[in-house]
């Protein structure tokens, strides 16, 4: 069960942390997994200068979430939560529904109806992983990093300057 953590052990890395490592294939030399470690890999996920100021910092909240799960593990889920809400507002900035209430589901799927998003399974991949972690699911892992760089991936689509995607 989850519990409030001490003060005492705020800024100290979460148990379930500690029991990473880096592997070299090159050299078989394995190293501990560090906070420096997540830093780098969370800093090199970034929107394009093309997404909306608005959008790109939502998701710097859902980038900064994923670095604080060092300290608290549960982060994880709340930052894939909070990238998948920012996929959310970035839909609804692209097609103009700010002031609507639409889901996600049928926001995915207009897009890739317009040629803004190219997979046509995304809509219901996206809804399905959104819905696992915003619907009271007791799953926890370390896979925020991964979600984070596949929700950037779907939001410099949404805003890439291309021949289909005025």
């Amino acid at each position: 069960m989850e519990e409030l953590k001490k003060l005492d052990e705020i800024t100290s890395p979460d148990s379930r942390t500690r029991g990473f490592v880096i592997y070299n294939h090159e050299t078989g030399q394995k190293r501990e997994f560090g906070i420096e470690d997540l830093h780098e890999q969370v800093e090199l996920i970034k929107l394009d200068e093309a997404v909306p100021e608005e959008v790109r910092g939502q998701f710097n909240v859902a980038r900064n979430v994923c670095l604080y799960s060092w300290y608290c593990y549960p982060f994880h889920n709340v930052a894939c939560l909070k990238a998948y809400a920012t996929i959310e507002l970035a839909l609804k900035t692209k097609l103009g529904r700010l002031d609507e209430q639409t889901t996600l589901r049928p926001l995915l799927e207009e897009a890739v109806a317009k040629g803004f998003v190219k997979y046509k399974w995304m809509p219901e991949a996206i809804a399905y992983l959104r819905n696992l972690a915003a619907h009271g699911s007791p799953m926890n892992g370390p896979w925020s990093v991964m979600v984070l760089r596949r929700c950037a991936d779907v939001i410099n689509e949404l805003f890439a300057e291309t021949q289909e995607n005025p």
